[in-house]
């Protein structure tokens, strides 16, 4: 299981500090919410489940996900501190699991174990019930299901701030995006065979808490001389994407735009 975390911890590292760490020496009241909305839709929940059951009366499903969300506004700021910065997409990634109970009801887990290294902190958990309303209509054409969901996440990193606030010299610093989400979203899917497309479109809320430490009193706003700030964000939630139910294996891939973020993710998972 070691390996899992691990992997996951390459696959930021590797992709997201690939060209450093994201600079972020003096950002607008309007830089902070695009940056946080490319941050949040990143840890948005999803386990790449169609609108159906795992079963008619119980399921079970285990795997991992990975894929990638576009950030052009972070690769956007950076650059302009840095031409060198290269983060115009970061990597999404998690353990996922999903259980069907009675009644339709399926609730579904998706978690980054927490990761602690020298320049980086991960950790990530988001839930979710869904209920199969059609579970309940035997000849419906079609499933349909409604979904709740949240998550609690948060990266942090290390790298340099060089603003005013550091009597422009360069200062170490420990930044962290510590974010939390609730939605709902309704779902359509089909059963075509051992494929299945699916469909969904719901609504998010989003807060993202950014914070800054240092050797001193440090700030990476120009709109406020604290060292931490809080920025909330909402938006639509769009989604569609395709499992191939094999025998005792699950492939899926989805496209989702997340308060208008792209988000491309794929998984394999065991199910029974």
């Amino acid at each position: 299981m070691k390996l899992i975390p691990l992997f996951i911890l390459c696959l930021f590292s590797s992709n997201v500090f690939s060209a450093g760490t994201p600079t972020f020496n003096s950002l607008t009241q309007s830089d902070v919410s695009l940056v946080s909305k490319e941050f949040a839709s990143n840890f948005t929940h999803t386990i790449l489940a169609p609108a159906s059951s795992l079963g008619k009366i119980w399921g079970l499903e285990f795997g991992v996900m990975g894929g990638l969300t576009s950030t052009p506004e972070i690769d956007r700021i950076s650059k302009s501190f840095s031409s060198s910065a290269n983060i115009s997409s970061m990597p999404t990634a998690g353990l996922i699991g999903g259980v069907t109970l009675p009644f339709g009801i399926n609730a579904e887990l998706n978690m980054i174990p927490q990761i602690n290294t020298s320049s980086l902190y991960l950790k990530n958990i988001s839930y979710a019930l869904k209920w199969e309303v059609t579970s309940a209509i035997p000849t419906a054409p079609f499933n349909f299901a409604v979904r709740v969901h949240g998550n609690s996440g948060e990266l942090g990193y290390s790298g340099v701030v060089n603003n005013a606030t550091t009597g422009n010299q360069n200062v170490n610093a420990t930044t962290s995006w510590k974010n939390t989400s609730s939605g709902y979203n309704l779902e359509i899917s089909k059963k075509l065979l051992f494929i299945e497309p699916y469909f969904g479109y719901g609504r998010i809320n989003t807060t993202t808490n950014i914070t800054v430490a240092g050797s001193s009193n440090i700030s990476i706003f120009t709109f406020s001389s604290a060292s931490s700030y809080k920025a909330e964000n909402s938006g639509s939630h769009l989604f569609a994407g395709l499992n191939l139910n094999l025998l005792f294996i699950k492939v899926g891939a989805e496209y989702a735009q997340v308060m208008g973020i792209k988000k491309t993710v794929a998984k394999v998972s065991f199910y029974f």
